[in-house]
């Protein structure tokens, strides 16, 4: 009897194996939860188009590289009123708090496009591209990219503004001191940022409230 009741407390899990698992089924539900969520958000935004008013364009991703002494720098620029909403990007360089060089892309609502330089040497090569992913429905229509190439120098942060035609506006900063001794930095948004503008999204369109950029 007693080697029986040794053999059956033997199969009992541990707490801390217990907890293991319950940690495990909560970040896989969360994770199901989340891309439901944005897949639904993307496919709302596909019903009728693309376009929704007074949601924030967002910075889905950055790229920066020092080539030889030149920044390269990559963004990637979502707004689920269409990429056709964004009017401007700015990115200004910094050290400490002087501001030491701004680059500008701006767009009209005719697509008439321009690079410059507003501060600082000029771009050596700039390129945006739009209609990223044909055939991709909504993330095909929501996501731009930027190309901004300009010589380097002494700069230990980058601040980043994005503005669309509604006004509104997102800003990021970022450290610049690994990138000035050489190398590479990549940064993708948080997942749950998307998320959280595709329930944002989900919710203005429920009460009708929208403006259409069609593709």
């Amino acid at each position: 009897m007693s080697d029986g009741n040794k053999e059956r407390s033997s199969t009992k899990l541990s707490p801390s194996i217990s907890r293991k698992i319950t940690f495990f089924l909560t970040i896989l539900i969360i994770f199901s939860i989340t891309v439901f969520t944005l897949s639904h958000a993307f496919e709302t935004v596909e019903a009728d188009g693309v376009g929704v008013e007074d949601v924030e364009p967002m910075i889905s991703r950055v790229n920066i590289e020092n080539q030889d002494g030149d920044y390269n720098l990559t963004l990637g620029i979502l707004d689920f009123n269409s990429w056709k909403a964004i009017n401007m990007t700015a990115i200004e360089l910094y050290r400490g708090d002087n501001l030491r060089r701004r680059y500008v892309f701006e767009q009209d609502e005719d697509l008439n496009r321009e690079f410059r330089a507003e501060k600082g040497p000029d771009l050596t090569y700039y390129q945006v591209r739009d209609n990223l992913t044909p055939g991709d429905g909504a993330r095909d229509r929501c996501e731009m990219e930027l190309t901004f190439h300009f010589p380097g120098g002494n700069h230990d942060s980058m601040k980043i503004i994005v503005e669309d035609h509604s006004d509104n506006r997102v800003e990021s900063n970022i450290g610049l001191k690994s990138i000035d001794s050489g190398g590479e930095m990549s940064i993708i948004v948080v997942p749950v940022a998307l998320v959280l503008t595709g329930i944002v999204l989900y919710k203005i369109r429920q009460d009708g409230s929208t403006r259409m950029y069609k593709g």
